[in-house]
């Protein structure tokens, strides 16, 4: 079987990481399989250590990355299954073919894809919103038509049954692995905790900022601290660039 692996949108890093984590053991495990790879052309430089069955393929995309995007899930890709002799297509990017000619997969990864509460919408940008709607309207679309749609935690499998009305068991789902240094990784034998050592427990919050993400919680989280008199005894670690957005530069100024 050749299934066609559309990772053509892959940008940020969490979904790079899984990737790279899900592909090795992929290969290995269904070695009569071949997996034609559709890697962003930006990629082409990266040692990628695949499996001899996985083959990767680049696809430019054009300066108006999204609409290009829209023009390969919808036309381009499908033609480029029919050229390679693809028997099962597999989206990454949650958003793939809504007409489709041979089986198709997504795995939906982004949460706020079945996440409606009006607290999360509030906060994204007037553009974002927009996105966000025509997103959810092509997903719902293409997961009716679709033979699968694979998620990686029970919680986002109901959302996706509850929100987009999906037959249960056209939802499965499939937990991420964890990297294989990790995996070899030993527990450290009665090593005392951070806050048994120096008194403080440190968070790390490990995400890049988008408004999603809810970073803008931490000012009332700091708030709540000062309140309890414990600003010296918890302390929160960001992985911010400082200035990816206007808000995010506001966030660490008010910090």
């Amino acid at each position: 079987m050749r299934i066609l692996f559309d990772v053509s949108n892959l940008g940020a890093t969490g979904p790079e990481i899984l990737l790279r984590n899900l592909l090795p053991p992929l290969g290995k495990v269904a070695t009569n399989e071949t997996f034609l790879l559709l890697l962003p052309s930006s990629k082409r430089q990266e040692s990628w250590e695949l499996p001899p069955n996985v083959k990767p393929h680049f696809v430019h995309r054009s300066s108006i990355r999204e609409l290009s995007r829209m023009w390969d899930i919808n036309f381009g890709l499908a033609r480029l299954a029919e050229k390679l002799g693809v028997d099962l297509y597999l989206t990454f990017g949650d958003l793939g073919p809504v007409a489709r000619s041979i089986p198709h997969v997504i795995y939906l990864h982004q949460a706020y894809m079945v996440y409606t509460e009006p607290e999360l919408i509030k906060c994204l940008p007037l553009m974002e919103r927009i996105k966000l709607r025509y997103q959810r309207n092509h997903f719902s679309r293409s997961a009716r038509n679709a033979s699968a749609v694979v998620v990686q935690t029970p919680v986002m499998a109901e959302r996706v049954v509850k929100l987009y009305r999906l037959p249960r068991n056209k939802v499965a789902v499939i937990r991420p692995p964890l990297p294989s240094h990790v995996q070899k990784m030993k527990a450290p034998v009665d090593t005392p905790s951070v806050t048994e050592n120096r008194g403080t427990l440190n968070l790390l919050f490990l995400a890049t900022y988008y408004a999603h993400k809810n970073h803008a919680i931490l000012p009332g989280v700091v708030q709540e601290l000062r309140r309890r008199n414990l600003t010296g005894k918890v302390h929160i670690r960001l992985t911010l660039d400082g200035n990816r957005r206007k808000a995010e530069t506001s966030l660490l100024s008010n910090l």
